[in-house]
């Protein structure tokens, strides 16, 4: 029984997450409406509000389905017709969703033609959430294949679904139609709530049917249906016997990409709606990337360096813990603030993702004025840093050590103190540039500039000259007075002239004062 209680908790704290992705939408994009918005948004923001409705509504009706069919009180509403047709329209209404994530959706009819006794809304359910479930299991470039046999002398039909996704893993395959049971593949523990999978093989049973499962790991899964053929109920006009839906287009947002000088944020979030939401909100506030799984947000991070990152935390691949907990711990991206933005609300969740390093924490359903202001306040943060690291010399040892360091920013003191380290090393090579910097430092040129603008508001070579300036006054401040054009080479400058004007413009007056006993 505690078992049992176990994973019935788990399973209604999943179907709490799923519920809240569509609500958050609904309710931002409503709040948008209210303050106002431009005259072209209207007509997008209310049919994004429809097509979340529409979501939540499929939700309720699995939901009670399930209710009925638990309490015997379903009843199928049979009609005859070419069940072969029935398919191919069904997935022709999924071909844009399949297409959209850069998957092949191939139907193949064994028979074109195939009469028999079915209840078309039932059908359409156990058809879409098996292709759902393929195409939310399946990375881009991969195929989905539906085929329709007569088996067994014509008595039984065969549908099947195909895919080449990850797979299901075989401690989970004899369960994986099991109410509430969740597997352990991180895909299946925060993706949907398993209501699919449960409410499929129920609709089978009733119909006196089988369906089973079948999988290797990483190498896609096979979900087969029987149903037994009968030809009793009356035959309808229509061969397909009811229209599938029509699939809306997607709204997809433009970016704002005028000003170069807007923070760049990294987004990412693999619910489509979720992330037209967003990039509606802050759009006019900062240049946006995005990136539908964990895996592709990580190799963004690296190559782009954003100024912050925004992370949902169920996502294929990888989740939000292990991209936050990675960038975190790499010294090209452990500056970038991130902030989780996610339907998992329970306090055990959020001191995971407060110990993996991620600033800021906000659940779904958000309000936009609140997320604009937790991204504007760790943006905030960053002119601290820049004021901190700007002042951070050869003179500051153990600048980490400081009591005024906040704990947060102990990898990035350690990282100025092995910059100043090399500089110390290297300052007096005239010869020393950016290559070796970057080399010793183990960054590209990119990810350092990048790092430095952050963290200081200086290019690296702007740092190096500062460092040699400082040494150079050093030097000159020493008794007896050393001369001024050995000085010069002595911390690396090829030029007493050039020298001489980058001392004057650092420290408002020329090496000579220093130089001079008074």
């Amino acid at each position: 029984m505690k078992e049992f209680e176990a994973v019935k908790n788990q399973f209604f704290a999943n179907l709490a997450h799923e519920l809240r992705t569509p609500l958050t939408v609904i309710l931002g994009l409503a709040t948008r409406l209210k303050r106002g918005v431009k005259k072209e948004e209207i007509e997008e923001n209310a049919q994004n509000i429809v097509e979340q409705g529409n979501t939540l509504l499929n939700l309720t009706n699995q939901i009670l389905d399930l209710a009925k069919l638990e309490s015997q009180q379903f009843a199928l509403s049979l009609s005859n017709g070419n069940i072969s047709q029935f398919v191919q329209h069904q997935a022709d209404a999924l071909m844009p969703l399949a297409e959209s994530k850069g998957l092949q959706l191939i139907v193949h009819n064994g028979m074109p033609v195939v009469w028999m006794d079915f209840d078309p809304a039932q059908i359409q359910k156990i058809l879409n959430n098996l292709i759902a479930n393929a195409i939310r299991h399946s990375s881009p470039g991969g195929t989905i294949r539906i085929e329709t046999a007569l088996e067994m002398e014509n008595s039984w039909l065969k549908l099947s679904v195909e895919d080449e996704g990850e797979g299901i893993a075989p401690e989970d395959l004899p369960y994986i139609f099991d109410r509430f049971y969740q597997g352990s593949q991180p895909n299946y523990k925060n993706g949907a709530s398993g209501l699919g999978l449960t409410l499929t093989r129920d609709l089978v049973r009733l119909m006196g049917g089988e369906v089973l499962a079948e999988s290797n790991a990483g190498k896609g899964a096979l979900f087969t249906v029987r149903l037994p053929v009968s030809n009793q109920a009356p035959r309808t006009n229509d061969p397909s016997v009811s229209q599938p839906p029509v699939k809306k287009q997607e709204v997809h947002l433009p970016v704002t990409t005028d000003s170069h000088n807007l923070p760049l944020l990294l987004i990412l979030e693999d619910n489509e709606a979720v992330a037209n939401f967003l990039r509606l909100c802050l759009q006019d506030h900062f240049r946006l990337e995005m990136t539908e799984d964990g895996e592709a947000g990580i190799a963004k991070a690296l190559e782009l360096i954003p100024d912050i990152i925004l992370t949902d935390v169920a996502m294929p691949k990888k989740d939000g813990f292990e991209v936050t907990s990675f960038l975190k711990n790499d010294v090209r991206t452990s500056h970038i603030p991130i902030v989780m933005l996610t339907a998992k609300v329970d306090h055990h969740d959020r001191l995971k993702g407060k110990r993996r390093g991620a600033n800021a924490y906000l659940t779904k359903p958000f309000e936009e004025q609140e997320l604009l202001q937790i991204l504007n306040n760790l943006l905030h943060l960053q002119q601290q840093w820049k004021r901190r690291y700007a002042q951070f010399g050869s003179t500051q040892k153990n600048f980490g050590a400081s009591k005024a360091a906040a704990e947060d920013l102990q990898v990035e003191d350690e990282f100025m103190q092995k910059l100043y380290g090399v500089f110390e090393e290297n300052y007096t090579d005239d010869a020393f540039n950016l290559e070796r910097l970057c080399r010793l430092l183990g960054l590209s040129s990119s990810q350092l500039d990048r790092k430095l603008k952050v963290l200081a508001d200086q290019t690296p070579m702007h740092l190096l000259r500062r460092f040699r300036l400082q040494k150079a006054r050093e030097l000159l401040q020493k008794k007896p007075k050393p001369n001024i054009k050995e000085v010069c080479f002595q911390t690396g400058f090829k030029s007493p002239s050039h020298f001489s004007r980058a001392f004057s413009e650092e420290f408002g007056m020329p090496p000579s004062v220093l130089n001079t006993d008074p």
